[in-house]
Parts: structure tokens; C-alpha cells; sequence
């Protein structure tokens, strides 16, 4: 009888243990994912800033000075040219910091380039509200998904219509 209780107790006990070890490996994984949505988060802060900072500093300047200072902050600061031209073209394009909790560095600079604003507003609902990955947003924006969507908008239900 001794014997048959310690081995059940075992068994109660590693029960036990597999479930507090399960929750905890929940509460560190999420804890994870929130400290790498808050890095992210960190870094469109701080890129939207620093652009709107350079903005601010070559207003009134023509493209040359403009070309220079970005050679000198990018050997100054470590920083590749593109970075720090990506990161004043954000501020251009996104003149409001984007709340979108599932877009990262990586989705913005995929956006910068689009000149149409309302592209760019639709892409970034989409992505956020669908949970694009970097590579669905660009293959979305290759295939034109925004002007495919404007177009299907205007058609009429039941009717088909010839592209114009």
C-alpha cells in the first residue's frame, strides 16, 4: 500500500508540474511578444522623430545641402543613407505618428515610396486589420490590390463590367 501511494503522489506531482510549467511558459512567451511589439513600437517613434528633426533642419535648403547632410549623418552616425532617407520620407508621408499595432518598421518602409496617400492609408488598414506580413503587404501592393479594390467598389452588384 506505501508503495502504490508514493507512486501516485509522483504522478499527481508531475501533473502538477507539467501544468505550471505549461503556464509559465504561456506567461514568458507573451511577456516576449509584448517587450518585441514595444521595441517595434520604440523604433517608429524614434525613426518618425529623427525624420521629423532632419525635416525640420533642411527646410529652406536646397536638394544639395540636403544630399550632403544625409553622406555626413550617415558616416557620423553609422547609419546607412537609405535608412536615414527612409526615415525622412516617413515623417513626409505619415505627418501623425501610425498607431497600427501590427505594422513594423519593415511594413512602413514598404509604404514610403507610394506617393497616393489614400494607397498608403488603404495598405496600412489592410495590413493591419488583416495581419499582412511584410511580404503579403508587397506582393498586395505589386498586384495593385488598392486600385483593384477601387475598381471592384464601382461596379454594381451582378454586373459585369469591362476594365476601363
Amino acid at each position: 500500500m506505501i508503495l502504490r501511494s508514493i507512486i501516485i503522489e509522483t504522478e499527481a506531482l508531475q501533473e502538477s508540474y507539467r501544468e505550471v510549467l505549461t503556464r509559465v511558459a504561456q506567461i514568458l512567451e507573451a511577456g516576449k511578444a509584448r517587450a518585441r511589439a514595444a521595441v517595434e513600437r520604440e523604433r517608429l517613434l524614434t525613426y518618425w522623430e529623427a525624420g521629423g528633426e532632419i525635416q525640420r533642419h533642411l527646410a529652406g535648403r536646397d536638394s544639395h545641402f540636403g544630399e550632403q547632410l544625409v553622406k555626413n549623418m550617415s558616416v557620423d552616425l553609422e547609419l546607412g543613407e537609405r535608412l536615414i532617407y527612409d526615415m525622412i520620407n516617413f515623417r513626409n508621408r505619415f505627418r501623425e505618428l501610425p498607431s497600427c499595432a501590427n505594422l513594423t518598421w519593415s511594413h512602413y518602409r514598404k509604404l514610403i515610396p507610394l506617393p497616393d496617400e489614400g494607397a498608403r492609408s488603404y495598405y496600412v488598414q489592410q495590413a493591419d486589420v488583416l495581419g499582412w506580413s511584410v511580404r503579403e503587404l508587397e506582393a498586395s501592393i505589386k498586384a495593385d490590390a488598392y486600385g483593384a479594390s477601387a475598381w471592384q467598389n464601382t461596379q454594381e452588384p451582378g454586373v459585369l463590367q469591362a476594365p476601363l
